[in-house]
C-alpha cells in the first residue's frame, strides 16, 4: 500500500461520516468483521455507503468473527534469478473481534481487532501473520461541537516484488484527532484535522526506506441546501526518512476549493481542485525534484435503478514512491453496484492510473475487479471475485501483470 501524502484531498471523502448529524440520524462509521460487506443490523440499500451503516445504539457490545480466504495469484513476486513471475495458491484464514459503546450525542467507541495467517501452499517459505487493530471514537461537548481520534495500526506482510509494486513486509501507524463545529441550523461545518503516519519497513533491505509523515487539515463547508454545498481547505505537512536513506525530506502545502450536493435525488457529485506546493531538501542525495501545480478530485454517483448504483471518479495526488522519492498520479476510474437481493451483491471496478515519478520514466496501471457476494442468515457471508493488475513501463523491471482470483466466507456475528 503506498503512503498518500495529499491527504487533505482523499481523507476528508473517508471522513465525512464522522461529522455531525441531524438528531436523529446519529451516525457512527462502521467497521468491518473479516470479509463481510453488509452490515449486520439492518439490510444493506444500493445507495447507501459509509455514512448509511449504522452501529445500533445501546449498551456496550462484542462481535467476533471466522472467515476464510482461499485465493489464486499468478504473479506473488517477480523472480530476479529465474525473470519470470512465480505463482501460488494461498489460504488465509483470519479471526476477529469487534467492539462498540454507542450513547446517543453522547459519543461512541468502536474497536476492531483482526488477525490473518498467509499459508502459502507451494512456496511455504513465504507464510506469515499479519493483524489490524483500529480505535475509532467521538465526543459531543455540545450540540454543535465534537472532537474524537482514530488510531489505527496494523502489521502488513506480502512477497517482495519489484520496487515499484510496493508489496514489502511493513508495519503502519496512523494517529489522527479532529475537532468539528457546526452552527444551529448545520450550514456552516468546521474541520480541524491533525494527523502523524509512520511506516517501518521489516527487515534489513528496506530499512532505509523507514518515514514519518505529520500534516495538518482545516476543513470548511457551508451548505445551501443538499443542491449544492461550497467547501474549502487549506493543509500542509512534511515526510521525514529514517537517517542514511537514499531519499531526500520535504515538506508540503495544499489549498483546495470546490462543491457537492445533489443534481436530484438519484444523482450526487462533488468536484474540487486545489494547489500543491511542495519543497524537497537535498540534504540526502542529490534528488532535487520538486512538483507545485494543481490537484484534483471530482466524483459522481448515479441511482441508475432501485438497486443498482454508477460511480465515476477523477483524482490527481502525489504521494510516497519507494524508489523516486514521489510521484504525481491521474487516476480514472468507475463501479458498479447492483444489489440483486437483500442477500446478493454484485460490484465491478475499473480504473486507470498515469504515474510520473520523480527522476524515473512514466508508467500506467490498469487495475479491473469484479466480485460477487452473498449473504445468509445476517451471519454468514458468501464471495468471490476476479482481479487484474497490469502495470506498464519503459523499464522491464517495473513492468508487470498480476491476476488474482478468490473465494471467501465470514461467519460474523
Amino acid at each position: 500500500m503506498r503512503i498518500v501524502l495529499l491527504v487533505g484531498l482523499l481523507c476528508f471523502a473517508g471522513m465525512t461520516s464522522l461529522w455531525a448529524q441531524q438528531e436523529g440520524q446519529f451516525e457512527v462509521p462502521w467497521l468491518k468483521v473479516g470479509n463481510e460487506h453488509y452490515p449486520p443490523y439492518i439490510s444493506e440499500k444500493p445507495y447507501a455507503g459509509v455514512t448509511k451503516r449504522y452501529v445500533k445504539q445501546g449498551p456496550f457490545r462484542m462481535h467476533a468473527g471466522v472467515s476464510a480466504c482461499i485465493k489464486y495469484c499468478d504473479n506473488i513476486y517477480f523472480s530476479p534469478s529465474t525473470i519470470e513471475p512465480v505463482s501460488d495458491t494461498i489460504f488465509a484464514p483470519e479471526i476477529a473481534l469487534r467492539a462498540d459503546l454507542v450513547r446517543y450525542s453522547r459519543y461512541y467507541l468502536l474497536l476492531g481487532l483482526n488477525a490473518r495467517r498467509n499459508e502459502y501452499l507451494s512456496y511455504s517459505d513465504l507464510s506469515n501473520n499479519e493483524f489490524y487493530f483500529n480505535l475509532n471514537s467521538k465526543f459531543w461537548i455540545g450540540r454543535n461541537f465534537d472532537f474524537g481520534c482514530l488510531v489505527n495500526a496494523a502489521e502488513e506482510v506480502e512477497p517482495v516484488s519489484i520496487v515499484y509494486s510496493d508489496r514489502y513486509d511493513r508495519i503502519r501507524l496512523n494517529l489522527l484527532g479532529f475537532l468539528d463545529w457546526k452552527t444551529s441550523g448545520q450550514r456552516l461545518n468546521l474541520r480541524l484535522e491533525l494527523q502523524q503516519k509512520k511506516v517501518d519497513f521489516r527487515g534489513t533491505e528496506f530499512n532505509n526506506l523507514d518515514h514519518s509523515e505529520l500534516y495538518f487539515n482545516t476543513l470548511l463547508s457551508y451548505s445551501f441546501g443538499k443542491k449544492l454545498s461550497l467547501t474549502t481547505r487549506l493543509g500542509g505537512g512534511s515526510l521525514t526518512y529514517t537517517s542514511g536513506s537514499p531519499l531526500n525530506d520535504f515538506s508540503y502545502t495544499v489549498f483546495f476549493g470546490g462543491g457537492r450536493g445533489e443534481l436530484s435525488p438519484k444523482t450526487r457529485y462533488a468536484g474540487e481542485v486545489g494547489y500543491y506546493v511542495q519543497s524537497v531538501s537535498a540534504s540526502n542525495s542529490a534528488q532535487q525534484d520538486e512538483y507545485t501545480g494543481p490537484v484534483w478530485r471530482g466524483s459522481f454517483e448515479w441511482q441508475l435503478t432501485g438497486k443498482m448504483l454508477i460511480c465515476l471518479q477523477t483524482l490527481r495526488w502525489v504521494e510516497y514512491h519507494c524508489s523516486a522519492n514521489y510521484q504525481v498520479v491521474d487516476s480514472f476510474g468507475g463501479k458498479v453496484r447492483w444489489v440483486i437481493t437483500r442477500r446478493i451483491y454484485l460490484e465491478s471496478g475499473l480504473r486507470l492510473e498515469l504515474s510520473e515519478p520523480a527522476s524515473q520514466e512514466d508508467a500506467q496501471r490498469l487495475v479491473a475487479k469484479v466480485s460477487a457476494y452473498y449473504r445468509l442468515k445476517r451471519i454468514l457471508y458468501f464471495g468471490a471475485g476476479v482481479e487484474y493488475v497490469k502495470r506498464s513501463a519503459d523499464d522491464p523491471l517495473a513492468s508487470y501483470d498480476v491476476t488474482t482470483v478468490y473465494f471467501h466466507t465470514t461467519i460474523a456475528f
